[in-house]
């Protein structure tokens, strides 16, 4: 359903109300699920990806605030994975990555205090996942996307010569991922974002 709605011709002209229509009929198929046992890894984690999709679910439909919401509790069944299991490195991934979805939102409801904090969190963790011997290279996608986030916060905010420190991080992650993978065509338009930041 969340692959359905996302399709371009549902996105335009008087389809939107479908869309919505869509979205909604997954929304308590999500809220059913993130009730579910909190003591097994495997289904926190889960109940913490259902949370996130709910995020981004609520996010299409315009309720910024309760997917705010969403985001936070997907970061804090991350976390608090993380903490519990400090040899699986993907709950801090996915720690990072609620923090920058919550970062959008933040920044969306001008908060920009708040998507800052966020943000910076979420590069804090993907520094630390990063100096770990080995990090797949999803780790520095999204560490790029953090990058960019930030990057594009402190431009919308007036501080241009951090603004272009980040994005030139974030370009110079890219690169670096296309040099690994120089045939992925999404690593392209991933870059070329990144350069028109």
């Amino acid at each position: 359903l969340l692959k359905a709605s996302e399709n371009p011709l549902l996105q335009t002209g008087d389809f939107q109300g479908l869309r919505k229509g869509l979205l909604e009929t997954a929304i308590p198929f999500y809220e059913e699920f993130v009730r579910q046992d909190q003591e097994n890894p495997d289904l926190e984690f889960e109940r913490g990806a259902a949370y996130d999709d709910l995020g981004f679910l609520r996010e299409s439909m315009g309720d910024q605030e309760q997917s705010l919401a969403d985001f936070e509790q997907a970061q804090t069944i991350f976390r608090r994975l993380a903490d519990r299991f400090p040899d699986k490195p993907v709950y801090r991934l996915r720690a990072a990555e609620a923090c920058n979805s919550r970062g959008a939102v933040l920044k969306d409801l001008r908060r920009f205090d708040a998507a800052e904090s966020e943000l910076r969190q979420g590069l804090a963790l993907m520094s630390q996942l990063l100096s770990e011997p080995g990090p797949p290279s999803e780790y520095h996608e999204s560490q790029a996307r953090l990058q960019g986030s930030l990057g594009q916060l402190l431009n919308d905010s007036g501080r241009l010569p951090e603004s272009e420190d980040l994005h030139r991080q974030s370009v110079a992650t890219r690169e670096k991922l296309l040099g690994q993978q120089p045939a992925s065509l999404p690593l392209r338009g991933q870059l070329a974002t990144a350069w028109n930041n």
